[in-house]
């Protein structure tokens, strides 16, 4: 496994996630509450805004039933559950993290989603598909892990059918000054790889893809984390939270992704493009 793949992995790990996940959602979901994709979104949507990013994202793509969707970078498979269920479309998930993999096939059969949605460990820049082979990629906040941004895209675009999207919301930096860490992606400087979003989308049309709609979603990424960090100082996580993939460290990679956003040292981006 290259250096980079191990780097990855072990910043998102935590011994004993897969138990400590479980138990969780038996704790505050098993007294007869129906288990389903919405009281699950608060942890298993690992993105900047959860759900509300993610209804955004499907607000630019418009018509979804039926539509064969990739999401890259799946994480617990919260984004994918939530397309297939609200919308009728089966969704592909692919994640690097196989404790990731084995809890979004355990949490979709736990919402009785395991004949729209399926999981593959597997990596951004190998996609294990044909070419042609899906209407939508999905993607939020991968990027910043892979250095590769050619490959990446080439990818995605390998795997698109003609006239297919591709619906990103991702994270970019806006100066030369280093981003504080740790950060959820990362907790040293050498696992993050951000560019500026003039290269990324120079990179986009490089490769072909039309460029439909851009998007900085900078401020309302700010206005969550305010909310986020003041919540977790007045009350603690929620028992059902991010905090159960980040591990000790989530306040802190809370705080230093709010303060890359207030300084100006990072953005976010949500995008939609076509392949032509």
């Amino acid at each position: 496994m290259e250096r980079t793949y191990e780097q990855v992995i072990k910043c998102y790990d935590r011994k004993g996630l897969e138990e400590t996940l479980l138990n969780a959602i038996q704790k505050e979901l098993g007294d007869g509450t129906e288990i389903s994709p919405d009281n699950l979104a608060p942890v298993d949507e690992f993105h900047i805004r959860g759900r509300e990013s993610t209804t955004e994202l499907t607000e630019l793509l418009g018509e979804l039933t039926g539509r064969e969707v990739l999401d890259v970078g799946c994480g617990l498979g919260g984004t994918a559950r939530y397309l297939s269920s609200s919308f009728d479309c089966p969704v592909t998930g692919i994640d690097l993290m196989p404790t990731y993999i084995s809890l979004a096939k355990k949490l979709s059969n736990m919402v009785g989603l395991e004949e729209k949605t399926s999981f593959y460990e597997a990596s951004a820049l190998e996609l294990p598909f044909s070419d042609g082979h899906f209407d939508v990629v999905w993607m939020e906040h991968v990027q910043m892990n892979i250095s590769s941004k050619d490959q990446l895209i080439d990818e995605i675009k390998r795997v698109l059918r003609p006239e297919g999207v591709f619906v990103f919301h991702e994270i970019f930096s806006i100066s030369e000054a280093e981003p504080y860490l740790p950060v959820p992606w990362a907790d040293v400087s050498s696992g993050s790889f951000l560019i500026s979003q003039e290269d990324f989308r120079s990179n986009l049309e490089k490769a072909g893809l039309e460029i439909i709609q851009w998007k900085d979603v900078s401020q309302s990424s700010v206005q969550w984390f305010n909310s986020v960090t003041k919540q977790l100082a007045e009350s603690g996580p929620s028992p059902l939270g991010l905090h159960l993939l980040m591990g000790e460290a989530a306040p802190t990679k809370l705080e230093n992704v709010g303060k890359n956003l207030q300084e100006n040292r990072i953005c976010v981006v949500q995008s939609l493009c076509r392949k032509r």
